[in-house]
């Protein structure tokens, strides 16, 4: 029911009016409490579409509890605790939202990640491979022995019969060439991919 003159009323007899099913009492209260909502629940959410939902859910929920509202003995402050228990939820509901969709892109991206790391660590590999051709023999073989067939610092030593020392030696030392071949040609996302593979073939 529209009413044509806006009073101001004690809010615990509009709440006995309205707990009596008096729609010209919570027209009433609706304008007298309106504007303060808003105004509070907007500094909560900063968002007029949401703020707008929020408040028409303060008054749904006042209405469908209109039975109980004799009870109340400090109106505006229920109200008020209403607005701002509504607020916060749905912050939490657009928060885990935003979490769900945040996730469901993040497993899209991960997915292109994924594709684009496997591209760039071949063509890394590429890299390693040209890089290391232009190493010493003895050395190139070592890091071949280390980097191709995996064999540790112990095992190239025995192969080669030479010392663990001369082995790790060797090693530094082709993996910093290495590292200097590749940095005029290489991005720092390139670079940072290569550095881990380097260190991962130190051990």
């Amino acid at each position: 029911m529209l009413i044509s003159k806006i009073e101001k009323m004690d809010e615990k007899i509009l709440f006995a009016r309205i707990a009596n099913d008096d729609q010209e009492a919570f027209s009433i209260l609706f304008f007298q409490y309106g504007g303060r909502i808003y105004s509070f629940v907007n500094k909560i959410t900063r968002s007029s579409v949401l703020t707008e939902e929020i408040v028409q859910d303060v008054f749904v929920n006042i209405w469908k509890n209109r039975a109980g509202l004799c009870d109340i003995d400090n109106p505006s402050s229920w109200i008020m605790t209403i607005a701002a228990n509504l607020s916060y939820n749905h912050l939490r509901t657009e928060a885990r939202i935003r979490k769900r969709e945040k996730i469901a892109i993040a497993k899209q991206v991960d997915i292109s990640e994924e594709l684009d790391q496997w591209m760039d660590a071949k063509e890394v590999e590429n890299m390693l491979s040209k890089a290391a051709a232009l190493l010493p023999e003895q050395r190139k073989i070592i890091y071949n022995l280390s980097r191709m067939e995996g064999l540790t610092h112990e095992q190239i030593a025995q192969k080669l019969n030479i010392s663990k020392n001369t082995v790790k030696n060797q090693l530094v030392q082709a993996l910093k060439f290495i590292k200097q071949q590749l940095q005029s040609k290489s991005g720092n996302t390139t670079m940072l991919f290569i550095s881990i593979l380097i260190e991962i073939n130190k051990k």
